[in-house]
């Protein structure tokens, strides 16, 4: 189970009553399916439970999720409708990209965009439509490291392999925002900031 690391003053988790609880489970077996995900022996099963703990529904649920390694795939286990996991890319120095250069009819010379993307991506965008009351959003995240290798004194990163043996996350750091109408008819916006959770 992870601990977290930073800890928000306590009148303000009472208001809010989020409860996250995050973990690495047990490997599974190559080929295995997880949520729809199948599983690699390069992967690492983390899961994050996110449960409103408010006596009211909450709303438009925002929430970025990093880890220290990247996110090859990730999949809800619950069954809450309305839920996307969108892939948050990046370009990070070094990265190496698959180009195909050329020339044409012409004879000008042509650089076409790269053939595919990263097969891993540093962050997860969680959006929920609604939470409800008592009803945990389920999420697995197969995490993974991408290969890299010191050429010239520069750090390079594949996007089309996985590094082995494999490379756990230690963290993972959460932020977001969502919304809701209180019991009184008041209806909030509650930025959490950035949690950080150590595994």
């Amino acid at each position: 189970m992870a601990t977290p690391v930073d800890q928000r003053h306590p009148a303000e988790v009472a208001r809010e009553r989020l409860e996250f609880h995050t973990f690495i489970a047990p490997d599974h077996v190559e080929r295995t399916l997880i949520g729809g995900v199948e599983w690699r022996k390069e992967f690492t099963d983390v899961r994050l439970h996110i449960t409103n703990h408010n006596d009211f529904d909450l709303e438009n649920v925002d929430f970025l999720v990093r880890f220290d390694t990247e996110v090859a795939k990730a999949a809800q286990l619950s069954e809450i409708p309305d839920v996307n996991l969108l892939a948050i890319s990046g370009d990070p120095p070094g990265l190496v990209y698959s180009s195909l250069k050329y020339k044409d009819a012409s004879g000008k010379e042509v650089e076409e965009e790269p053939a595919f993307r990263a097969i891993a991506v540093p962050a997860y965008r969680v959006l929920c439509k609604r939470l409800l009351r008592g009803h945990p959003l389920q999420i697995v995240f197969a995490t993974a490291a991408l290969e890299t290798e010191e050429k010239d004194g520069v750090s390079l990163t594949a996007i089309d392999r996985f590094a082995y043996p494999r490379k756990r996350p230690t963290t993972m750091q959460i932020s977001g925002v969502y919304e809701g109408t209180n019991t009184d008819g008041k209806h909030i916006h509650r930025d959490i900031g950035t949690g950080t959770f150590k595994y």
